[in-house]
């Protein structure tokens, strides 16, 4: 029903470097299973890139979120809603990088 994990006091917040090997092992499974071009890739590249962000790791993060939108725009379309959840993403890092104006796919 439900979980007795209330016993032993809050949750402490995960952290974005807690997440970051997990991240990186989830796209390594993920892209060797898949493959590269796969739209799960894609989405193990988002978060990565995500959670390197939030670590303030911009640059690293940036080639990953390109990345992820190529594959989803390849995949599933330039008009698809991920496809404009990717560019949307994109967008922010750019902005985080001081690139704001450059919001168009590489």
């Amino acid at each position: 029903m439900y979980g007795l994990s209330h016993l032993n006091g809050p949750t402490p917040p995960s952290s974005p470097t807690s997440a970051l090997p997990l991240e990186e092992r989830a796209l390594q499974v993920t892209e060797a299973t898949l493959g590269p071009d796969h739209p799960d890739t894609a989405t193990r590249l988002g978060n990565l890139g995500a959670t390197l962000s939030n670590l303030g790791r911009h640059t690293e993060a940036l080639p990953l979120e390109e990345r992820a939108l190529r594959i989803t725009e390849a995949t599933l379309g330039p008009d698809h809603p991920t496809t404009a959840l990717r560019q949307s993403n994109l967008a922010r890092l750019r902005q985080a990088l001081g690139d704001g104006a450059r919001t168009s796919p590489p």
